[in-house]
């Protein structure tokens, strides 16, 4: 769990240490796919996905 203060709930805030957790977890034990929804669903976010060798589920 990571906090932020209340001004900060935005992606721009929490994608960076959503992406540093992912790395350090092993793919079998980690995500399936990236569901890119809501705020999360960015350009940037689906480009990480896409170097990461995630599957993502993004509206293109």
């Amino acid at each position: 769990m990571e906090v932020q203060a209340g001004s900060q709930t935005a992606s721009q805030y929490s994608a960076p240490g959503l992406w540093e957790r992912l790395k350090r977890r092993p793919r079998p034990h980690g995500l399936v796919f990236l569901r890119g929804d809501q705020d999360l669903g960015t350009e940037a976010n689906r480009q990480l996905a896409e170097q990461e060798g995630l599957p993502d589920l993004f509206k293109r």
